[in-house]
């Protein structure tokens, strides 16, 4: 088994500002365990392309492990989901701005007025370029994690450990 070293950023975007390349992916996911240094999800791809992902917390980023699976056993996993998740559902789209790659989460059903974009770095101190379209960095914002999301249950509120926060994202 390789655990792969993920060092990202994550930024709001402001869709006005950002031009949708012709190429996406969707993305339908679900978690299956969290807890407060790792997570477990299970992804459909397209509606074809299945995988098992595992997160872990590390000192220097997050370690990642993906395995392809049968389609319906992602579909028997999303059926077990966490209770009171959500599936979320995004189109992902990749752009590349001053040599970096980008990928760009517009989200779907609840959380569709959110657009997170983030990038890979080589090492946490790696300076990086904005494009114009990134607004508010929230990298260390718990809220806007993927697998806090799934929790999301109004339009308005939703909560993280105890504490309601507003969802007016721009």
């Amino acid at each position: 088994m390789s655990l792969n070293l993920e060092i990202e950023r994550k930024f709001l975007v402001n869709p006005k500002l950002f031009s949708l390349p012709r190429e996406y992916i969707t993305i339908h996911q679900a978690y299956l365990l969290i807890t407060k240094d790792r997570e477990v999800r299970v992804r459909i791809i397209n509606g074809n392309c299945c995988t098992l992902g595992l997160k872990i917390n590390a000192s220097r980023g997050r370690l990642e492990y993906e395995q392809e699976i049968p389609r319906e056993h992602a579909m028997e996993l999303m059926n077990h989901r966490l209770p009171h998740t959500n599936i979320i559902n995004k189109v992902r789209y990749s752009t590349t701005y001053a040599t970096k790659v980008w990928t760009v989460d517009f989200f779907g059903g609840l959380l569709h007025d959110l657009c997170l974009a983030e990038v890979e770095l080589k090492n946490k101190d790696e300076k990086l370029i904005m494009p114009p379209w990134a607004c508010t960095e929230v990298t260390d914002r718990q809220m806007f994690k993927n697998a806090n999301l799934a929790f999301f249950k109004n339009e308005n509120f939703y909560f993280v450990n105890g504490f309601s926060h507003s969802m007016r994202f721009l």
